[in-house]
């Protein structure tokens, strides 16, 4: 119930029960100073619903604010943005970096030809060392075994000297070299260069090992 009105002596009440407003007047004095007033009912839906609708359309204080917020700008994924931010690669980092992958390759095919080189070697030598048979015991001498040593040392350190690489190779080398800093992100273009360099590493090992052999 809330007191709505007050007037001579009497107030005025107003009661929202659910589907009716009703209006109470409650006087006080002496018996019959006032004449009694009836009270009013007044059956109406519409302002029921007024009054209901104004007190539940209060924004509830207790209840935060949702706040939506975009980790990244609209139309642009994460991913996008994450790479650029991480990316520092330049033109200059590429060719530094095409530089050393041709060195390395380069490095591996040398290493791989003193392998085969050595091997070549090894063959060699235990060629030489089943071929010479050994005399009968007392007639080789002193000077005969100091002999076979040192000429087999000169050999093994004829065999061990660095030697520059045929024309040939050099030139094949230059092409494969100069093809994949032009294409350095189509290196599959310069598959002709690499085929003709692998040529010529084969003949040249080739004519080492009849050398050697021989």
């Amino acid at each position: 119930m809330t007191k709505v009105a007050e007037q001579d002596g009497c107030h005025v009440h107003l009661r929202r029960p659910i589907g009716a407003c009703s209006l109470t007047t409650v006087c006080h004095g002496p018996e019959n100073s006032i004449p009694s007033r009836p009270n009013i009912q007044i059956t109406s839906p519409a302002i029921e619903a007024a009054i209901m609708g104004a007190s539940e359309s209060k924004p509830s204080s207790s209840t935060p604010p949702h706040l939506w917020k975009a980790s990244s700008p609209s139309g642009i994924s994460h991913d996008l943005v994450e790479s650029l931010q991480t990316s520092h690669e330049t033109d200059a980092s590429r060719t530094q970096l095409t530089e050393i992958q041709i060195q390395r390759r380069v490095a591996e095919e040398l290493k791989r030809l003193q392998a085969k080189e050595s091997e070549a070697l090894r063959l060699a030598h235990d060629k030489i060392a089943t071929e010479d048979k050994p005399a009968p015991e007392g007639q080789r001498s002193h000077e005969s075994v100091k002999k076979e040593v040192e000429a087999l040392r000169a050999k093994l350190a004829e065999r061990k000297k660095v030697r520059d690489l045929p024309e040939a190779v050099e030139t094949a080398r230059g092409n494969v070299v100069r093809c994949l800093r032009d294409n350095d992100r189509r290196p599959l273009d310069c598959w002709q260069e690499v085929e003709a360099f692998k040529e010529e590493v084969k003949r040249l090992e080739k004519g080492w090992v009849e050398k050697i052999v021989s």
